[in-house]
């Protein structure tokens, strides 16, 4: 006698009929899947510049009326073909284009850092005993990425203390992330 233990679904064969149905749900939900990190590559190439808009909402801000217009289109099909739950379906769509935005280093975002790729003449962060090195790349990136996240809020605020002589040094800060390979917005 064997001591082979036998599961239920081991136990059951299947029939041509439901294993093509079964594959036939996997090849949608492949296509689904693609389909939604496509549109969120998408929206991450209309979003204004520096425009993280993936976060937006959970801080109670207002989306881009670009985006506003693609999300409303969206929730538009998706109900239009019954499905129970859209908010869910965009949740997902926003964290694929914080996904895209990292691995393409859009809107400041940058990807996480491998272990152990700090540079000895990067900048050194964190608490307690634990310390990250950042590379030279991830701590020009972050710092300009500040700077310039900081001039469009106070040129957007029309802040009078905001001269010419800022505004160059804002295109320089801009030119800089260029040259570092960041995308900074349409």
């Amino acid at each position: 006698m064997s001591n082979k233990v036998i599961t239920p679904v081991q136990a059951v064969a299947l029939d041509t009929e439901t294993l093509g149905i079964v594959a036939e749900a996997v090849n949608a939900e492949a296509k689904n899947y693609g389909a939604r990190r496509a549109l969120a590559t998408r929206i991450n190439d209309k979003a204004p510049a520096d425009c993280r808009w993936y976060v937006l909402e959970a801080n109670g801000q207002k989306l881009p009326p670009v985006i506003e217009a693609i999300k409303t289109e969206y929730y538009k099909g998706l109900k239009g073909i019954g499905y129970s739950n859209p908010s869910n379906a965009w949740k997902m769509l926003k964290q694929y284009a914080l996904e895209d935005a990292s691995a393409r280093s859009m809107f400041g975002e940058l990807p996480p850092a491998p272990e152990g790729s700090g540079d000895a003449e990067g900048d050194a962060e964190g608490s307690g005993n634990k310390r990250e090195t950042r590379s030279v790349q991830r701590r020009l990136v972050e710092d300009l990425t500040a700077l310039h996240e900081f001039m469009v809020r106070e040129i957007s605020k029309g802040n009078p203390d905001v001269n010419d002589k800022h505004k160059s040094a804002h295109h320089h800060i801009i030119d800089a992330l260029k040259g570092l390979g960041v995308t900074i917005g349409l």
